[in-house]
């Protein structure tokens, strides 16, 4: 149980830094973006930050691109942990 505690742990603190990074990314490619995108952690506003990464073909968009669907695997495998954790305690 302890491990998986401290997994989940690092997976939110990655998590945390991952759209942290992207936010940086997205403020000096997009000044302003904050308007249409108003955090990166819920899905609806994933989708708009994306919308934006589409159209850009930079390296540096591709890599905010990666930044946002790394977040979104680290809190799919969250959500995983999580339930792990749940159904041991039961």
């Amino acid at each position: 149980m302890r491990l998986l505690l401290t997994y989940r742990e690092q997976l939110v603190r990655q998590r945390t830094r991952s759209p942290n990074q992207l936010h940086s990314d997205l403020m000096s490619r997009y000044p302003g973006y904050q308007c249409k995108v108003k955090n990166l952690v819920d899905v609806g506003s994933q989708r708009a930050a994306e919308e934006l990464l589409r159209s850009d073909p930079s390296v540096a968009g591709a890599l905010a691109q990666r930044r946002l669907e790394s977040s979104r695997r680290l809190s799919a495998e969250i959500t995983q942990i999580t339930k792990l954790i749940d159904e041991s305690v039961q």
